[in-house]
């Protein structure tokens, strides 16, 4: 009975096809039956210029490590005169060559030799100073590196970061003279121009300071804990080590019995915490045995820092004004001969003071002391050195195996992830 009926099944069924083709011709009746394809996805575009009414607030943004190459530039104009005086000299020199890429053989020197290809930190060698046992890293190599990895992970791609090569020497003297040999370090004195410098480890963390914690840590605690200017001590303050030079010496000696300051060499009955000089109204700052990096905290505080002329030069050091409306510290005599009529003058001016203390919050705590600045400054170093640099930095090297002969790559280096494991660099 199935068989009889079957030529009049197909027939209908044949029917209603060609009416379905037939009409599908001038109605999509085939979208109500079978699912729309999804549309194709839309490349993200990024504008060329971002919005013009941006403006920094340090509330916002002074832990914002990722900001464009733009918004450095808007948020810190006069951040980056080291950068630009390295690139000048440089220049004028036909460049940077790779032959000038190479550790000191300086037993005092700790190094690290450093590759960013395609976005990514690589340790190609490091070298440990004279004294350290064992497998032990100085830690300011491990904060420079740390720092320097930092400003790449934060960006939403690396890979904009151009291809670099370059040595960071965490010595007081980094530059050793030899004009052949260029270095990142973190300070230079006035007459070596060959240096490049770099923020220093306190930035990430000091090694040798209790009770400071990391960079971001001081800073919180700054924060909390301050007082009004018109509410500090009203005395200058000064604690540190004896060194070589005769400064901190003779500091101590002048301002010895005088009512206005609170001067003395560091022991464990006098020690301040960082975070709680900011408790003084004013601030001693001298160098050590070459720069000292206490300055960058002092910087933190609406404090009256009172420096005389530096020797050796930091990367912020240029943003330090000691006179006009601009005026962020009070410049000393070397000798200290004029420290007394100018404490005189300030403690009798006070608004003057609290004028300068908070130039200094403003424009140096609040803008160019940010970890956001200090990622900034490294991305243009990146920029700026890559400009200079005369070869194509290599991630591959090739290596001959001595019992067959054969050669194969090999990555050079660590990466930074493994670098700061245990060992990275077995025998």
């Amino acid at each position: 009975m199935f068989s009889q009926r079957w030529p009049v099944f197909v027939g209908v069924t044949v029917v209603i096809l060609i009416f379905l083709f037939s009409f599908s011709e001038h109605t999509d009746i085939r979208s109500s039956w079978r699912p729309k394809p999804s549309p194709p996805v839309q490349p993200i575009v990024v504008p060329a210029t971002e919005s013009s009414d941006w403006t920094f607030q340090a509330a916002r943004d002074g832990l914002n490590l990722g900001l464009s190459d733009q918004r450095c530039n808007e948020a810190f104009p006069k951040l980056y005169a080291e950068i630009d005086r390295a690139v000048d000299f440089h220049r004028k020199r036909g460049g940077i060559q790779r032959s000038q890429i190479k550790l000191s053989d300086d037993p005092i020197h700790a190094q690290a030799h450093c590759l960013i290809y395609d976005g990514e930190l690589y340790i190609v060698e490091e070298r440990l100073r004279a004294y350290h046992v064992g497998p032990k890293r100085d830690p300011r190599i491990s904060a420079s590196v740390g720092a320097v990895y930092r400003s790449l992970v934060a960006l939403p791609n690396p890979r904009v970061v151009p291809n670099v090569e370059f040595i960071i020497d965490v010595e007081d003297w980094p530059g050793d003279g030899n004009p052949e040999r260029t270095i990142w370090g973190f300070s230079r004195d006035r007459e070596d121009n060959n240096t490049w410098i770099m923020p220093d480890h306190g930035g990430w963390s000091p090694f040798d300071v209790s009770g400071v914690g990391s960079y971001r840590v001081f800073r919180d605690n700054v924060r909390i804990n301050e007082q009004p200017f018109k509410d500090k001590i009203p005395k200058a303050v000064y604690r540190g080590t004896k060194s070589l030079n005769q400064m901190r010496e003779h500091l101590v000696e002048v301002t010895k019995n005088k009512p206005w300051a609170d001067a003395a060499h560091t022991n464990k009955d006098n020690h301040i915490l960082a975070h709680k000089f900011c408790d003084y109204q004013y601030l001693f700052h001298v160098e050590g045995k070459s720069w000292s990096g206490r300055l960058r905290y002092l910087a933190n505080c609406e404090s009256v820092m009172l420096i005389p002329s530096l020797n050796y030069i930091a990367h912020f050091y240029p943003l330090l004004e000691s006179e006009g409306p601009s005026q962020n510290y009070v410049h000393v005599e070397h000798d200290f001969s004029d420290l007394e009529s100018k404490m005189e003058h300030y403690i009798s001016h006070p608004e003057e003071a609290a004028r300068i203390a908070e130039e200094a919050r403003s424009s140096l705590r609040d803008r160019y002391l940010t970890p956001a600045a200090e990622a900034c400054y490294h991305r243009r170093m990146y920029k700026s050195w890559s400009e200079l640099q005369q070869w194509e930095p290599e991630l591959w090297k090739e290596v001959k195996d001595e019992a067959s002969g054969k050669t194969h790559l090999e990555r050079r280096g660590v990466g930074y992830e493994a670098w700061e494991l245990p060992n990275p660099f077995p025998k």
